[in-house]
């Protein structure tokens, strides 16, 4: 599942998203959306489809950001990865032997230098740069890691999704039309 990530994650927030996501080529779906209700019923045709799901516990609106909130995430889906930007959950992720997909938000040098000490702290099997752009200016102190680099946020366009791709970086994207090569 991790050492090779597929060029582009589909990464759905809607059932319309999640339809697609069924319907693409692609074999790993990042999940962004749905509620605490709902969820396992949001996922259910991504594992129909044998889809492997990474799950974005701090977008599940309802499901408590802790220990408890993954207990159930497990209990419900059991997902193959959980992405976080939520350092303090990420730490929890790391507690429970999970996989963990570190969401980094870079925008400046301090976020930056701050994003790259967790990750050499919590050492998470993938790491997720948002916003995407930001990839090419700062990927040769991502990829000094080792760890899998996703390129994700603010990609609207084909060149955008392919260079990056060319790049090395996989790619998440929320908009269908820019799932297909």
């Amino acid at each position: 599942m991790v050492q090779d990530l597929p060029p582009i994650i589909p990464s759905v927030w809607t059932i319309a998203q999640r339809d697609h996501a069924v319907l693409s080529p692609w074999p790993l779906v990042h999940v962004a959306g749905g509620g605490l209700k709902t969820i396992k019923e949001f996922v259910q045709p991504l594992v129909n489809a044998q889809k492997t799901i990474w799950i974005h516990p701090d977008m599940i609106a309802g499901l408590a950001k802790d220990r408890e909130g993954l207990d159930v995430l497990n209990a419900l889906i059991a997902p193959a990865a959980i992405a976080t930007s939520n350092l303090t959950l990420a730490h929890q992720v790391r507690q429970l032997r999970l996989r963990l997909v570190l969401r980094v938000f870079i925008h400046d040098t301090q976020s930056l230098d701050s994003s790259l000490a967790a990750v050499d702290r919590l050492k998470p099997d993938v790491l997720c740069c948002l916003p995407a752009v930001v990839y090419p200016l700062i990927r040769h102190e991502l990829n000094q890691r080792g760890i899998p680099v996703v390129a994700a946020g603010l990609v609207r366009s084909l060149l955008t999704r392919d260079h990056l791709i060319e790049m090395g970086a996989s790619v998440e994207i929320g908009q269908p039309a820019l799932w297909s090569l």
